[in-house]
């Protein structure tokens, strides 16, 4: 008399346990694309609000600006991002122009938004925090920070017209931004928000 500790697998339960495998791996190798997609999100939006805190820590610290003669401690630094452009954004010292929007000559550094992921949609935010219907979508905008007291002063400008003649700059005054970043694929998006307040979050796109 045999034992049932010792009989094996029937055919039928070895085709269940390699069907299930079967189905798991695939679940597996389909999702893992739409996983890497997130992660190169995930790192390139994290990466662009470490460099908005370097450009308003600088101003915090009164550093010298890296533009124009020396001496110049109490200009305002900035990020400056163009839809035209969603593949990277400008950190900038505004001593040219002074008028808190990034001119050509400005550049402190120009860094690349890599792997694909780009500049979707740039808005200022309403008391709601969700993007100000009444202002709508910016082509373009400068952030800029500066420390005339310990607190920090941040002030947003936009390009309103450039065709006829040079370029607007309409000021967009105080308040809170948010630049929605996108995957490759644009299937995934996070929104880079810049608080009135100088702090800087990173939230899922609602």
């Amino acid at each position: 008399m045999h034992s049932k500790l010792n009989r094996g697998f029937t055919v039928i339960e070895l085709l269940v346990v390699m069907a299930v495998m079967g189905i798991i791996t695939t679940i597996l190798v389909s999702g893992f694309p739409r996983f890497g997609e997130l992660l190169v999100l995930e790192n390139q939006t994290q990466l662009i609000a470490l460099a908005i805190r370097d450009i308003e820590q600088r101003a915090v610290s009164t550093l010298e600006s890296p533009i124009g003669p020396p001496g110049q401690y109490q200009a305002s630094f900035g990020v400056h991002f163009n839809r035209a452009d969603p593949r990277s954004y400008r950190l900038f010292s505004d001593v040219i122009t002074q008028d808190n929007f990034f001119t050509a000559g400005e550049e402190v550094e120009i860094v690349p938004i890599e792997r694909g992921v780009y500049i979707h949609r740039i808005c200022k935010l309403n008391s709601a925090d969700a993007c100000d219907i009444n202002i709508g979508d910016l082509e373009q905008l400068s952030v800029t920070y500066k420390r005339p007291n310990p607190i920090i002063e941040m002030r947003g400008a936009t390009v309103t017209s450039c065709n006829p003649g040079p370029c607007t700059i309409s000021p967009l005054g105080a308040g809170s931004y948010a630049i929605e970043i996108k995957s490759k694929d644009g299937s995934l998006a996070r929104r880079v928000i810049m608080w009135t307040t100088g702090a800087v979050a990173i939230k899922k796109v609602p």
